[in-house]
């Protein structure tokens, strides 16, 4: 999936908002993709991450598709992919106990959301970065 390259940009701080055609619009979002990064272990929703920033919903759901190019959900779920990433080619935790330290709730949605970006279960994942390390 073709993922956010402005979003990142912004997130990682190689790109201001002041010199794109969406600024209006990835200044809207910045506060909500650092509130990610930030609390992307706890439970959030769409609706507290608008409520944040005063904005509805719905327009908020708008806004941020078209300055990142993701849904915030697709967004919010790819964020903990990649920190659960760095918590399988490091740790020793179980799969199910980094899954709720990225804040998944369930290990099924977890290893379905898992496969979906890294085209590998997180146990697959697990096993590769050890054998090539």
């Amino acid at each position: 999936a073709t993922y956010s390259i402005i979003a990142l940009l912004c997130r990682e701080g190689a790109l201001s908002a002041s010199n794109s055609a969406y600024s209006s619009d990835i200044k809207k979002i910045l506060p909500a993709l650092s509130y990610n990064d930030e609390n992307f272990a706890q439970d959030i929703t769409l609706d507290d991450v608008a409520r944040l920033q005063n904005l509805n919903p719905s327009y908020f759901c708008r806004v941020f598709k078209r300055a990142s190019g993701s849904s915030f959900v697709d967004y919010l779920n790819f964020v903990r992919i990649c920190k659960s990433e760095k918590m399988l080619a490091t740790s020793e935790k179980s799969i199910l106990e980094i899954a709720c330290d990225v804040g998944f709730s369930s290990l099924s949605y977890y290893n379905r959301i898992f496969k979906r970006y890294k085209n590998c279960t997180p146990t697959e994942y697990r096993r590769a970065h050890y054998e090539n390390s």
